[in-house]
């Protein structure tokens, strides 16, 4: 970006080595090189420590990043822009959370927070934007060799009063230019006069004085260069502008997406868990905790009123199994009422109006026709994650402009149209509550819907289960895996209480991830074409024998029962239904070179609905070490039926690649084309993490629009192969009839249903010790001595006891130690096995079985007196003692 030198050559008293600094104009290079700065620092900043058994791990940083190293001027970084490193450390927890948010595929990927996430990454890019320009100077002046030569020649002080002199010269020139049009980069120009005046020792302040000066002698300065606003100008950014997953996913793709073994405790036997040090990183306590949320069902608060058949209004509490509502198509009776706890979630409200409910709750579209979606709630996305079959009916947004259905005054059944004009939020308050959905006694119509509000506003809205009888087949399959499972469950957590029975699904559902239907399927063969399905119910009575499973005797919610179902359900519903529309696979057991692409579903918001009768086709690219090595394409022609917001391809693809074991990067790019444009309407990618194990992997990207705009997600699935196995698939598929679908469907539930009992079993051990730990069984687990005055040193010295006096070992992890002043040391994961004990020391040190490190670096326990609180994970106090003298 060349300067004229004219006015430069007539000035006989600057020197040359400051014309020259004038003259310094960069391309984007050196904002490039910033750029790459500021990630290098951000991944450097990456906080936390791996929990293992018996102390801290390897740290996140080496997880992630192995072999982080600084690069050239990042020690300047934080003293220039103002940022410390605790603010790096937030920015860098948000970004790697995204970088999950693309590349996990289990779970974790349902978990995730993505508004949070990206709110706080562009919150994170502004404030960098706006304090990055004297760091920007700094290597401005360092690396750019046409200004950094003279500049290191020169005194700056003698420097910069030429430099403003010169200026201040050219003012008239300048001005002519811009007359003439022929200025053609003055934001550009001056702002890089601004930063090397600042790196000539010039202050921020004294540049906007003098760009007052330079306005006065008549030059037009640009008003993104006006006096403070130049500051935050982050075009030389113009390249890499903002920081995100794209900076590092390559980097910790295989930190995020290696499966990790961890070892049982006691009985319980280990297991390979996908996506491990992901999980670790986002779990309570954990760095990424706060952009991670279990979830559980979406209901509404207790003194919500339900239109009964008789138009009366009862409070949903009240409403009990067998009572009669009031639906679109006349009365219905309830099969259940669901009670999730809240869980800290935000409530909402419509119009004002007193009733509340989650932001997920369902409620039909006022105006929905064909082509736009049925449901509608205040986050479709949270809609979508916890009942991936309601995705087919499309999900909008529920919020101002939206039309709902209101029940009509008179006439029973009948509805009238309603804007939404406003939606209100109400945080939580601190203390739990039980929230409430009525789940009707299923019919052939296949939904559940009722009206739920006020005494006089009564909303149609639908119960948060999925239309089973759209699915079919995988709800066969689920019904057969519930039957076999849920007593196994209930005999071996009846114990546990909500909150450790939620925390226990969490990790059934890690268990199940990616690891129950592949299982099952590899013990599976496909039914021959006559196989039929023996002695078992028609589908709405095997529907209604389920939902029965959900009410106790004395016609009570079975909450365990009910919350089991909901969360898997919710992990493995779209994952069923497509193996047994693909029921003819091969699942194979050990690592083949070849690799096998089963793309099964495109799930677009329902903003991006696609009308039907435009056909996709999809590119599929396979990238090695980002060299294009093979292509495949497909049309959205699945057996399935298809919707605006669902497409199904239902195909198999076998690349004929042969994929290394060696630590390569391996990448598949996805490219959706209409028949109405030859350029991709639709894109996503996934990287393949470098050792598949086992050799099946779910997948669900986000899907993007041309613009870069997220719009929905694909699901596939990709295996391992090997040259034997894709032929035995191929005469395999070539003899499948879809017929046998249903034998398949139901020869799948059982197993899936033998598999997780054994899943159960092996997590029982778990579960009683988190009986122990619950407030109404508090284990015996004492304070049992404390030295807080020793010789020498106290931070070197001092100590606490911790003794399990239990006759089974006891789970510390999470658990506090905590003084009278508030100072509080968190266990890691950690076991207490039975008559044992452990010493919690002050200072640092690699924790072992018998003694961890608190790693401050001051003493905390008072030589004078001081009193030692130990509570448990939920914050219930197990014990404390008071001294007030030193002990030995």
């Amino acid at each position: 970006m060349p300067v004229d030198t004219t006015p430069l050559n007539n000035m006989t008293d600057i020197d040359d080595r400051v014309k020259q600094m004038v003259l310094a104009m960069p391309d984007f290079s050196i904002g490039d090189q910033v750029h790459t700065i500021f990630v290098n620092k951000l991944t450097g900043s990456t906080p936390g420590v791996h929990s293992d058994l018996g102390g801290p791990g390897a740290r996140f940083i080496d997880i992630f990043f192995p072999g982080w190293q600084p690069v050239s001027y990042e020690a300047n970084v934080g003293g220039l822009t103002g940022l410390d490193d605790n603010w790096w450390a937030n920015f860098a927890v948000a970004v790697l959370c995204q970088s999950m948010l693309v590349l996990t595929q289990d779970t974790l990927h349902d978990q995730l927070q993505w508004v949070q996430i990206n709110s706080d990454i562009t919150s994170f890019n502004a404030t960098l934007n706006n304090q990055a320009t004297p760091f920007y100077s700094f290597v401005f002046s360092q690396a750019f060799t046409d200004f950094s030569t003279p500049f290191a020649a020169m005194d700056h002080a003698t420097a910069l009063a030429q430099y403003k002199q010169a200026l201040m010269d050219g003012v008239n020139i300048h001005a002519l230019w811009y007359a003439d049009g022929l200025w053609k980069n003055p934001d550009w120009e001056m702002y890089h006069h601004y930063i090397k005046l600042l790196a000539l020792g010039m202050a921020a302040a004294d540049i906007d004085q003098f760009i007052g000066q330079l306005q006065s002698a008549g030059l037009p300065i640009p008003d993104d260069m006006a006096p403070g606003t130049w500051r935050t100008y982050s075009g030389y950014l113009y390249n890499k502008p903002t920081i995100d997953h794209g900076d590092i996913d390559s980097m910790a793709s295989d930190g995020i997406m290696r499966s990790e073994w961890v070892p049982g405790m006691e009985e319980t036997p280990g297991t390979d868990m996908p996506e491990e040090n992901s999980y670790e990183f986002t779990a309570d306590g954990q760095p990424g905790s706060k952009y991670r949320s279990t979830g559980t069902g979406s209901c509404f608060t207790a003194d919500t009123r339900v239109l009964m058949h008789d138009r009366s209004r009862r409070r949903i509490d009240e409403i009990r199994p067998g009572d009669w509502v009031l639906s679109p198509g006349g009365p219905r009776q309830v099969a259940l009422v669901a009670t999730p706890l809240r869980r800290g979630r935000t409530l909402y409200s419509l119009n004002g109006l007193r009733f509340r409910f989650t932001a997920s709750h369902p409620f039909v579209n006022g105006g929905g026709t064909a082509q736009q979606p049925q449901l509608q709630s205040v986050e479709p996305h949270e809609l979508k994650r916890w009942v991936p079959f309601l995705a087919k009916s499309g999900i909008g947004r529920l919020g101002p402009g939206a039309i709902v259905r209101r029940a009509h005054s008179v006439q029973a059944g009948q509805t009238t149209a309603v804007e939404v004009q406003s939606v209100s939020l109400h945080p939580p308050n601190g203390a739990d509550e039980l929230l409430y959905d009525v789940i009707l006694q299923p019919d052939q119509s296949g939904t559940s819907e009722y009206f739920a509000g006020d005494e006089d506003n009564l909303f149609l809205v639908a119960s948060e289960i999925p239309h089973m009888l759209k699915a079919p087949y995988a709800t066969r399959a689920m019904i057969g895996m519930l039957a076999q499972a849920l007593p196994a469950l209930q005999e071996q957590f009846a114990s546990l209480d909500r909150t450790p029975f939620t925390a226990l699904l969490d990790q059934l559902k890690r268990r199940v991830s990616g690891e129950l239907v592949y299982k099952s399927l590899l013990h599976l063969s496909p039914p021959t074409p006559e196989a039929a399905v023996e002695s078992a119910l028609a589908l709405d009575e095997a529907i209604a024998s389920m939902v029965g499973a959900f009410v106790t005797p004395e016609l009570e919610y079975n909450w365990r029962a009910g919350q089991a179902y909901e969360a898997l359900a919710s992990r493995l519903a779209e994952e069923v239904e497509a193996a047994i529309e693909l029921g003819w696979r091969t699942m194979p057991a050990v690592e083949g070179e070849r690799l096998a692409l089963s793309v099964s579903e495109l799930h677009l918001d329902h903003e991006y609905g696609i009308p039907l009768d435009e056909r996709l086709q999809l590119a599929i690219r396979l990238e090695i070490a980002g060299k294009n090595e093979e292509e495949k394409l497909i049309l959205d022609s699945g057996a399935r039926e298809s919707t605006p917001f669902v497409r199904c391809f239902d195909r198999v693809l076998y690349f004929g690649t042969p994929l290394a074991k060696a630590r390569t990067e391996k990448r598949l790019q996805f490219s959706f084309y209409s028949e109405r444009s030859d350029a991709p309407v639709l894109t996503a990618s996934a990287h393949l993490p470098h050792r598949l194990h086992p050799p099946y992997r779910r997948f669900s990207p986000w899907v993007y629009t041309a613009s870069g705009q997220a719009c929905g997600h694909l699901y596939f699935d990709v295996r391992l192969l090997s040259v034997a196995e894709i032929d035995q698939e191929e005469a395999r598929r070539a003899h499948w009839q879809a017929a046998a679908r249903e034998a398949f469907a139901h020869e799948l539930g059982l197993q899936m249903g033998r598999e997780l009992v054994q899943i159960i079993a092996a997590m029982a051990p778990a579960g009683k010790r988190l009986s122990a730990s619950s407030p109404d069984e508090t284990p015996s687990v004492k304070v049992a001595q404390i030295l807080s005055d020793p010789e020498g040193d106290d931070l070197s010295g001092e100590y606490v006891v911790i003794e399990n006096q239990n006759v089974s070992a006891v789970n510390l992890t999470n658990w506090t130690l905590s003084d009278e002043k508030g100072h509080t040391y968190t266990f890691p994961a950690f076991m207490l096995p039975a008559g044992a004990t452990v010493k919690v020391w002050t200072k640092c040190g690699g924790n072992e079985p018998q003694n961890l490190f608190w790693c401050r670096k001051q003493a905390v326990w008072n030589n004078r007196g001081d009193t030692v609180l130990l509570k448990d994970s939920s914050g219930h106090l197990v014990d404390s003692r008071s001294y007030g003298a030193s002990e030995v």
